[in-house]
């Protein structure tokens, strides 16, 4: 049942649209699956596509997922992958010679709308797995922490083209590491031994990974994706997008300073009155989106969903009380919740693409409407985000967001903090 949200409540927690936290999978425990669905590792071996002769290797001590066409291995916020990115970006040059700068630069488009204008340091005398190589240095804020990268773009011959990337909390990253794991990358499975003391990363070695903290559970007839850097899962269908996305925030010890430190980046000089530390939060998010995304609406009645209306300075406040929704799930979580639209760039411009994606030449990204609920709640000093988005109109002519809705809920219900 939707019902408002007293606004004197502390509000469960509450992240911008898409700042991707660099999560990992979550496991049941050993937990049966709700009926209809599937936890995380029970994903293993499916839906990997472009990946299946690549691997690489890392220390014993890193933990190895894996998504539809990406293979990581993690130690805390350090992660390793080898990403396949699909024909869509097999752009080459006049000679028809694979054009590795023409896909670093659209990969810096889709970076630039998520987080900001960066600075990349580009080296092309890099190799990789025997292939020429372009390698890409540079750093992002991604929820109020930054991160350092280095990636590499390289094909196979003139038949693949693939992303390594090594990222890490800024100035972690470990140079000597990565050497070592860099060279370990091989096209060729078959004939691969992982270098001594290290182990290799491939297409169906994911290792279940047990959290303490909650479980998650996906839809059976969805897929699990982590290429986006979280736990994503999607309709299987490349003519409609509906997904939802998880993250996991750490506040670092304390709830209170980093929804103040938030409020004050994202809302400074608002004066968001007495309220409790996630109700800053979302006040601040909400604030920061209706500047930020282009015709930006909230939904303010749960019972009139056809009815989102434009937000002001004057009274993205005033109505906070009729767009701050609240759902208890069967498994007793309190999520709170807040439901808008937005234009957003073309999500199905490429099978491999993001939020933002520029597509595949030098025009302006083909726009379309969304519609985004969010729910959100926490745990001690984590937040703990789950995200629906769907197309408010499909290829069909029809409204995704209903479609999809029931298996969207599925996730939130079944949702379990520990």
């Amino acid at each position: 049942m939707k019902r408002r949200i007293d606004g004197k409540k502390t509000l469960r927690a509450f992240a911008a649209l898409l700042l991707a936290a660099l999560c990992l999978l979550a496991a049941s425990c050993g937990v049966a699956a709700p009926s209809g669905m599937f936890a995380p590792e029970e994903n293993e071996g499916k839906y990997v596509e472009g990946v299946e002769h690549a691997i690489f290797a890392v220390p014993e001590d890193y933990t190895v997922t894996m998504s539809s066409n990406t293979l990581a291995a993690l130690r805390g916020q350090s992660v390793f992958s080898l990403q396949c990115r699909h024909s869509d970006y097999y752009y080459t040059d006049a000679e028809g010679k694979p054009n590795l700068d023409k896909n670093f630069e659209e990969l810096r488009a889709q970076l630039i709308s998520l987080y900001g204008d960066f600075t990349a340091k580009l080296d092309r005398t890099a190799e990789v797995a025997g292939q020429k190589a372009l390698a890409a240095r540079y750093s992002l804020e991604i929820s109020g922490e930054k991160f350092d990268y280095a990636q590499y773009f390289f094909y196979e011959a003139d038949r693949q083209f693939y992303l390594f990337t090594y990222s890490s909390p800024a100035g972690t990253l470990d140079e000597e590491l990565l050497s070592k794991v860099l060279s370990s990358v091989s096209l060729d499975k078959e004939h691969y031994t992982a270098p001594d003391g290290m182990k290799a990363v491939e297409n169906a070695t994911v290792e279940k990974i047990s959290f303490d903290r909650y479980e998650i559970y996906i839809p059976d007839d969805w897929i699990l994706d982590t290429t986006a850097g979280q736990i994503c899962m999607r309709v299987p269908s490349s003519r409609t997008f509906a997904t939802v996305m998880f993250h996991e925030i750490d506040c670092g010890g304390s709830l209170k300073d980093y929804t103040d430190a938030y409020a004050e980046k994202f809302a400074a000089g608002v004066d968001l009155g007495s309220v409790q530390p996630l109700e800053k939060y979302i006040l601040a998010s909400v604030y920061r989106m209706m500047k930020e995304y282009k015709d930006f609406r909230i939904v303010t009645d749960a019972e009139k969903t056809d009815s989102p209306q434009e937000l002001s300075r004057s009274d993205f406040l005033t109505l906070k009380d009729d767009y701050l929704m609240a759902r208890t799930t069967g498994e007793k979580v309190e999520f709170n919740y807040i439901e808008y639209t937005a234009t957003l760039a073309n999500f199905n411009k490429h099978s491999s693409g993001g939020l933002f994606s520029t597509g595949g030449d030098d025009s302006e990204p083909e726009e379309l409407p969304y519609r985004i609920r969010q729910y959100f709640t926490y745990k001690g000093d984590k937040i703990y985000l789950i995200t629906y988005i769907a197309k408010t109109k499909a290829d069909s002519g029809t409204d995704a967001f209903p479609v999809y809705e029931s298996d969207a809920l599925k996730v939130v219900d079944n949702f379990v903090l520990r």
